[in-house]
């Protein structure tokens, strides 16, 4: 998290700030963003505005001054950091499919504002079926008004509704945290995806050769456990003292080792020649 976002947030009290982020895509017009940040100036509540560079033109000239500390417009953040923040009460989303999971996941009540694709879809989960926020609705010219965007922060920061809907984040939370453990849904689901792509994970215990694949301490986003016979070919397997992990973003170095595991998938490979190091 960037120095001034930590700074700021480590100012406010728990759930206490409203983050608003609509990913890197959605451009909302000059009169959205205009309704927005009067909707969000008039509930009252501090606010983190992630706003692209290319968009910060469409806010009104005295806004900024206006809200002074209760609300911090930036260019960019880290959008995990920020939600896990103990300070993060609300967050304010274009339902992108990446953004609700991260918010469901952490537990953050939602405000659903979607844009297009699947985003209604998710918006209408957000409210009627995982009951973790409410969804914004538009006039007839497509515009989110001030008046509604108001509605939903409070709704979602006050009174009963508010904390029937964090109650219901935090039990989404845990929920999530089960199926990504290990033996949990999620866990099995992507063992299955991966078995179909080579041979299952063995059986059998493991070897004083290749010790026990426990999870290192990292991201579970960034991080897959498997049993230590399996190695499918577009992941890595590293040792660097510790357990061996798998990481799907940063291939290790290759070793000896690795690069007999990787040959036995390469060669099983449909098209590949034997020898070859296009693994």
């Amino acid at each position: 998290m960037t120095a001034e976002c930590k700074a700021w947030l480590d100012k406010k009290p728990p759930h206490s700030v409203v983050y608003v982020a609509f990913g890197s895509i959605a451009a909302p017009s000059l009169h959205q963003l205009a309704e927005m940040a009067e909707g969000l100036y008039n509930s009252g509540k501090a606010f983190l505005w992630v706003l692209r560079g290319s968009e910060t033109s469409k806010i009104p000239e005295s806004f900024v001054g206006k809200v002074k500390e209760r609300g911090l417009i930036v260019a960019w953040s880290p959008q995990l950091e920020v939600l896990a923040h103990h300070a993060i009460g609300c967050f304010v989303t274009h339902c992108g499919w990446n953004s609700t999971m991260e918010g469901l996941g952490i537990g953050v009540p939602m405000v659903a504002m979607p844009q297009w694709s699947d985003q209604p879809m998710n918006a209408k989960y957000i409210q009627d079926v995982w009951r973790v926020g409410v969804r914004a609705r538009p006039d007839a010219e497509g515009v989110v008004r001030k008046d509604e965007v108001e509605r939903c922060v409070r709704e979602v920061m006050e009174g009963e509704k508010s904390n029937g809907l964090r109650k219901n984040a935090m039990s989404w939370r845990e929920k999530a945290k089960r199926a990504m453990g290990e033996g949990g849904s999620s866990d099995r689901n992507i063992m299955e995806f991966l078995a179909k792509f080579g041979r299952a994970p063995s059986p059998v215990a493991p070897t004083a050769r290749r010790p026990s694949a426990h999870r290192r301490h990292l991201p579970q986003s960034r991080a897959i456990s498997h049993h230590p016979n399996y190695l499918p070919p577009h992941l890595h397997i590293a040792t660097n003292h510790s357990p061996p992990y798998y990481d799907i973003h940063e291939p290790p170095p290759i070793t000896p080792s690795t690069r007999r595991c990787t040959q036995r998938w390469h060669d099983k490979l449909p098209g590949q020649a034997a020898g070859s190091d296009n693994v």
